[in-house]
This record gives C-alpha cells, structure tokens and sequence, in this order.
C-alpha cells in the first residue's frame, strides 16, 4: 500500500511539471516516458533503509546513446571510464562532490584496459548551481553509470546483499569485455523524501536534478568522444 500510494502521489506531482507520453506501473515502480526530455524512461521505486520502517526514493534515468557501429567496443570501455558518483566530504558545512565511483576503482585491476577519467567529474564539478542543489536536498546516492538495467535493487535486503553486488561486478566486467550493441547512460538518484507540506517541493527538485544531468550527459558525451577519436 506504501508504494502504490506513494506512487500515485508522486506522479500527480510531476505529470504538471513534465510532459509524459506514457506511464505505467510494473513490481512496486512507476515507469514514465517523458517527451521533451533526455531520458527515454524513468523508474520511480522505493528502497527500504536498513534498521528503519522508513524508504528511500528511488529515480532511476535512462539516456541512449546509441548505436556505436564498429567501435562499440572502444567507446563502452573510453565511457566507462566516466562513471562517476557524489560524496560528502568533511563534518562541518559538509561539501559534496562527484567522484570517480568507487566500485569501478575497485574493479579497476580485475579490468585489463580500464582507465579512470576525470573529465565527467571535473565538467560536474564546475557547476556550483547543481552541488548546491544536491547538498541541501540531502541526496542520500546518485550515480551515473552504463547500462545496468533498470532493475534497480529497490527490494534489497540485507540477506541478499551481497549476492547482488557479486552478480552486479560480475555483469559490469561481463560487460566490459563485450558491450551491449546499444549503449546507455544510466543516472541513479536515492534521496530519502519526507512527507509533509515540503513534499511536492522535494519531489520537484529531485526530479530537477535528475533532468539536469541528464542535459549535461547529452551535452557532454559527444564532445568527449570527438576529443578521443
């Protein structure tokens, strides 16, 4: 019941804000195809907290990027490079940032050929605008990422952790080695949004923030790969 009123409620907030061509409901998510929007589809879900009755919300973003042709191959492996996500950094007057993500450092010896960039990170970084938005809303993760699907573990458990971070660096150097013929960025945000006369508010925003990387991905992704080819 939690999530299907939720649901409901968070798309009656958002259908007056963007121009969807088609919604529907699938396993506890709302599924919406914006127009006028650099997302194909948006998954919208709710992911419990451990040690807590409360969830955290869950936007899930998808960009295509499109066919690649014969260097498919070469421009997955240069993209992945990218993958990027936020972090807190200090106690007082915390400052967030977007980072290299700290899995694909992880997994950086298990993948013959992968460098870590900084140009996705540091082009984020230059907008103050947005990490000011990202620290007052409090954004609890929001990664940007290739192709993971959009079964975005909003049923995790902690019994099944693990298994699922094993089978998910398992699909991620899978991958690596033979990308998927279409390629998509992926943006991930959880933020844990409140009920109250703030609520529409927030939704908003986190929707804002979303849409935001998605523009900048759009704007981004081309000219990086015209600078590497």
């Amino acid at each position: 019941m939690y999530q299907t009123d939720n649901l409901d409620i968070i798309y009656k907030i958002l259908k007056n804000k963007i121009n969807i061509l088609d919604k529907y409901k699938e396993r506890g998510t709302l599924i919406v195809r914006p127009s006028n929007s650099p997302f194909e589809n948006i998954y919208i879900s709710f992911k419990p907290i451990p040690l807590s009755l409360e969830k955290l919300t869950v936007f899930f973003g998808e960009i295509p990027i499109g066919k690649m042709g014969t260097d498919t191959s070469k421009i997955y492996k240069e993209l992945k490079s990218l993958e990027c996500e936020i972090d807190y950094k200090g106690f007082l007057g915390r400052k967030v940032l977007f980072i290299s993500r700290k899995e694909l450092v992880n997994l950086k010896d298990k993948l013959k050929g992968l460098k870590i960039r900084k140009d996705l990170t540091s082009f984020l970084n230059s907008d103050k605008d947005l990490l000011k938005e990202i620290k007052k809303l409090k954004i609890h993760r929001l990664e940007i990422k290739l192709n993971v699907g959009a079964d975005i573990d909003s049923s995790f458990t902690e019994d099944i952790k693990d298994d699922i971070e094993k089978i998910s660096q398992l699909y991620e150097i899978s991958s690596f080695y033979n990308p998927p013929e279409d390629i998509y960025w992926n943006v991930i945000i959880e933020a844990y949004l409140v009920r109250g006369i703030l609520y529409p508010k927030k939704v908003t925003t986190t929707y804002k923030i979303l849409e935001n990387i998605g523009y900048k991905l759009i704007n981004f992704t081309p000219l990086f790969l015209n600078r590497i080819s």
